[in-house]
């Protein structure tokens, strides 16, 4: 069933801030105040950019585009007349198709409390027919979109030139059109001229929606060729057995998967940050681009044990680099779901604990065991709210909670599975 997120009562109870330049940088090189990078409104620290989100003013109402994926069950005239491409009158509560009619955003608004939508009704769209019967018009025509968080569409820098993420360039085509009347030129007006504004606004907003649906629609997972050039959706299939040593909020996964789970994060530090440039020097990558990146990460998770015959000592130092990715962002976290999922306690939530040897397993409490059925099960990270503490297994084996993560400085403090 279809549940739409009301953007305005999330804006005002997240107060989130509003996008309003199309600007990323200023001339010096610093991201926009007003921008899609903006420390103002996305934050600053790893936490926040993580977590949260910005909107822009439409300035033009616009059908949400998830309702117009559902019109289209209803009828096709529907989508069509919204996109402009075909025109209609309302006849007895119906749309129909008329060269001398109307189309467009905002005749469909005008004309909504006139639609009879029963009369479209079919066992194949009776439950959206029901949605439509219930929603407000306030949900199903919006004036915001919501902005991701900047973390999933950091930039990159090539050769001195800056490379920004495809959803960001998606947002900044929406803002052309949304603050193009404060400085519309002459190209412009003549496009909005052929064109209205709110079909055009309408047009980019369903083209970020379905951006989104693509990177969860396919079990192949999302087209991320502008990060690793290769189909994916940071996930792997690994088989779960149980330790009761574990800590029953940690999961022991591999460091190989653990690199192909985390490769955004990963590739963000080695490229920006000064610090982990040291690692690409002893990792011998130099210069590898983002995309390399991504394809050798997907080498080392497939190939795991020649990878580390061909490559002594750098197992090690990929280690201690994901230890020290895990002191920089102690909130990220893997979902771990039973595959197929039995109930609601199919799914978990866990800090990742890293396993130092090349294994295609992972470890959870004895506790966790019995509803993850002991069968194979997909894990994909996502961000949480941010924790301070960090749970590691030590040089015994023994897993302790730290609340300083400072104390992730060593290689021994990982968890071997190999300890009786």
């Amino acid at each position: 069933m279809l549940k739409l997120d009301k953007i305005n009562n999330i804006i005002h109870s997240e107060r989130l801030l509003e996008v309003t330049s199309r600007n990323s940088f200023t001339s010096d090189g610093a991201p926009s105040d007003a921008g899609l990078y903006s420390g103002i409104i996305f934050g600053t620290t790893s936490a926040e950019i993580s977590t949260t989100f910005g909107f822009i003013s439409l300035n033009a109402k616009i059908i949400h585009p998830a309702v117009l994926d559902g019109l289209q069950t209803v009828n096709t005239i529907f989508f069509k007349i919204v996109m402009g491409t075909k025109s209609a009158i309302l006849k007895d509560g119906m749309l129909i198709e008329d060269e001398a009619g109307q189309n467009g955003v905002g005749w469909l608004l005008s004309q909504w409390n006139n639609l009879d939508f029963k009369k479209y009704r079919k066992p194949k769209n009776g439950e959206f027919i029901e949605f439509l019967n219930r929603s407000e018009i306030k949900d199903i025509f919006i004036d915001k979109w919501l902005v991701i968080p900047i973390m999933p569409r950091m930039y990159t820098t090539k050769n001195g030139q800056t490379i920004e993420d495809e959803i960001t360039m998606l947002y900044k085509e929406l803002l052309d059109l949304t603050v193009a009347g404060h400085n519309e030129n002459e190209f412009m007006k003549q496009i909005l001229r052929s064109s209205s504004k709110d079909i055009q606004i309408q047009q980019q907003v369903y083209r970020i929606h379905k951006y989104f649906i693509g990177l969860t629609d396919s079990k192949t997972g999302a087209v991320r060729d502008n990060l690793v050039s290769k189909r994916i959706d940071n996930n792997a299939r690994l088989v779960a057995n149980a330790r009761p040593d574990m800590p029953f909020n940690c999961a022991g996964i591999p460091w190989q998967v653990l690199l192909n789970v985390f490769d955004a994060f990963i590739v963000g530090f080695i490229k920006s940050s000064a610090p982990f440039q040291d690692y690409e020097v002893l990792l011998n990558t130099r210069p590898f681009s983002v995309k390399q990146y991504g394809t050798h990460f997907d080498y080392i998770f497939r190939n795991v044990d020649t990878y580390t015959d061909a490559n002594p000592g750098k197992r090690e130092i990929w280690i201690e680099l994901l230890v020290e990715l895990f002191e920089y962002h102690p909130e990220l976290v893997v979902m771990l779901k039973r595959d197929p999922a039995w109930d609601s306690g199919s799914y978990h939530t866990l800090y990742p604990v890293i396993i130092p040897t090349n294994s295609y397993h992972t470890m959870v409490n004895a506790l966790l065991y019995k509803p993850l059925g002991g069968d194979s099960f997909s894990s994909e990270w996502l961000v949480m709210e941010n924790s301070s503490n960090k749970i590691i297994g030590d040089e015994n084996g023994v897993i302790k909670s730290y609340s300083n993560t400072n104390v992730l400085k060593s290689i021994s403090r990982i968890y071997d599975e190999d300890l009786k």
